[in-house]
């Protein structure tokens, strides 16, 4: 431990108090409840006033395993669950909340959760809580790790916004444009437009090095997006390499499951590598871009056409059948190719901002790791940066 930071348990540190509010069944009213959820609920009255740290007392999971989800910062009047414990510091000479609260959702796996006991229910007890030890630099350093890293969540907040505003922009010009074509053009079923074809059977035959080769499954397809990091292999003879073969510009449709429907676009060449009968393969004509296609893909998506269709009795499926009949609108290949342009600048944003998001977080992360452990302190020269003054500040 560097010089200068202290250890303590939480109990000595802190007052635990055990949340008083049923989850399902406390009148809503004007006071956050806080819950195990990210979101908190409501409540009639409140529990606490002031700043907390509010840790869940069950396993997020179950089933005999210990695990926690999220820890909980609130300020201000609240109710805490009663399956919550809140964690309020005694002396804020001492210590931050928000770094407190920092520290333990940060290391959260290896301070609390071990503490979590039980077969079936796992659980944690005040007593146990109130066990965990935590080390703690001095207070002006704690107030520079709370600034530095909300500087970051601001950041990582910005970059969750831009891809809500680039996904939701490019939303409205996908359903201006179709909305403006309902009433405006006919349509023809796609089997006039394209080819489709569901993949190979899963084969158990038994596979030899020079039979076997990469597939994709419906896991690898999701909207917009084909993963091909870790593909499975499965044999495939000489002829059904042609039958079942991919290339630029092909159109992967999830046949059935969870993803019935979600629909990705090849742009590139992807040379021995094949698909299963979880997937069907859209090859369009001279009339039908792909890009347009799975645009009017999303539109059926979001207006419910696909969910419709693929009701089943049990796994919901999207046959082949199903998906030559549906319609599909006569549009220009200008128009096509200018509703896919103006879709990709909101889709290259939101691909950006993804990167930062992902980028930010990993920083956070990084950052919390090096400066909770005392491998590095931020220095006293911050303190003329500082963006978040802690409400403990005056103490």
């Amino acid at each position: 431990m560097r010089e200068g930071w202290t250890s303590s348990t939480l109990a000595d540190l802190c007052e635990l108090i055990k949340g008083t509010s049923p989850t399902q069944k406390t009148p809503a009213g004007q006071y956050p409840l806080i819950v195990t959820a990210s979101k908190p609920a409501s409540s009639e009255a409140f529990q606490i006033e002031g700043e907390a740290v509010c840790v869940p007392l069950v396993s997020s999971t179950g089933h005999g395993h210990a695990s926690i989800k999220r820890v909980h910062y609130a300020s201000g009047r609240f109710a805490v669950a009663n399956i919550m414990a809140a964690i309020v510091v005694k002396d804020a000479t001492k210590c931050d909340t928000r770094f407190l609260w920092m520290l333990l959702q940060h290391r959260k796996d290896e301070l609390i959760v071990p503490k979590m006991k039980g077969t079936a229910n796992v659980s944690l007890s005040v007593r146990a809580l109130g066990s965990v030890v935590v080390a703690l630099p001095p207070l002006a350093e704690q107030r520079r790790i709370v600034d530095l890293i909300g500087a970051v969540d601001v950041a990582i907040a910005g970059a969750r916004a831009s891809i809500v505003a680039a996904m939701t922009a490019r939303t409205r010009v996908r359903r201006a444009f179709f909305e403006a074509e309902l009433n405006a053009t006919r349509y023809v079923p796609l089997s006039e437009l394209a080819t489709t074809r569901l993949g190979k059977m899963l084969s158990a035959t038994t596979m030899t090095d020079d039979k076997a080769a990469p597939y994709l499954r419906n896991a690898d397809v999701q909207w917009g997006r084909v993963n091909t990091t870790d593909l499975k292999l499965m044999p495939f003879s000489p002829s059904e390499r042609v039958e079942f073969s991919l290339k630029e510009g092909d159109v992967l449709i999830c046949e059935g499951g969870a993803g019935v429907g979600s629909t990705a676009v090849l742009d590139r060449e992807l040379p021995g590598v094949y698909y299963q009968k979880a997937l069907h393969r859209v090859r369009c004509g001279e009339h039908l871009s792909p890009h347009f296609f799975a645009l009017w893909m999303e539109e059926q998506m979001a207006s419910g056409y696909i969910h419709r269709i693929s009701k089943a009795t049990g796994i919901p499926h999207f046959t082949g059948e199903k998906l030559r009949r549906m319609p599909v609108p006569i549009v220009q290949m200008t128009d096509q190719i200018e509703l896919v342009e103006r879709c990709t600048v909101f889709a290259t944003a939101t691909s950006a901002a993804g990167d930062l998001l992902e980028s930010y977080s990993a920083l956070r992360a990084e950052l919390l790791s090096s400066l909770l452990l005392g491998a590095h302190e931020v220095p006293a020269q911050y303190d003329r940066f500082l963006m978040f003054p802690s409400s403990s500040s005056a103490a």
